[in-house]
């Protein structure tokens, strides 16, 4: 008896980065506007290591809109600061708890996934960047029920 093989289609999906101007829930009234059927989104400030915490208002109005508007799936980008590989153990920190608050934020809104670099080992070896980050991601989610949330490690130049 033969091995089958499973053929699985997936329906294509267009979508985009999509700004958060005016409100979490603005990104996928610009996403269905645009006819995309997903999103990728900041949930917060990418440029900064502290957020402000979303309202339960945000969550509910973000959950509200995404059930109207059927966007799926919906990434969330962590933020451009976060540095799960850095070899500078002030950096390391600030960087592990700022992707945990990510994946938090993400859970919260009821997102799909969270794209995230895994950063530099600058001052270390590669082999050593990438243990710290596989550490990071442990660290950073050590207690938290992810469910159907997943994380995506996005790679990088360097």
């Amino acid at each position: 008896m033969g091995i089958k093989k499973r053929t699985i289609k997936h329906k294509p999906r267009i979508g985009f980065h999509a700004p958060i101007a005016g409100g979490l829930q603005n990104a996928l009234l610009k996403a269905r506007a645009l006819d995309c059927d997903t999103v990728q989104i900041f949930s917060r400030n990418p440029r900064g290591w502290m957020a402000r915490p979303l309202t339960v208002e945000e969550i509910e109005r973000f959950r509200a809109v995404r059930a109207e508007t059927a966007i799926s799936p919906v990434a969330i980008h962590c933020n451009y600061l976060v540095n799960l590989a850095a070899a500078n153990p002030e950096i390391l920190e600030k960087s592990r708890a700022s992707f945990r608050e990510e994946v938090e934020r993400g859970i919260q809104l009821g997102a799909d996934f969270l794209v995230v670099h895994p950063g530099s080992a600058k001052g270390s070896c590669e082999a050593d960047g990438i243990r710290t980050c596989a550490e990071s991601l442990k660290v950073a989610c050590d207690g938290i029920e992810l469910g159907s949330f997943r994380i995506l490690l996005e790679n990088t130049a360097g």
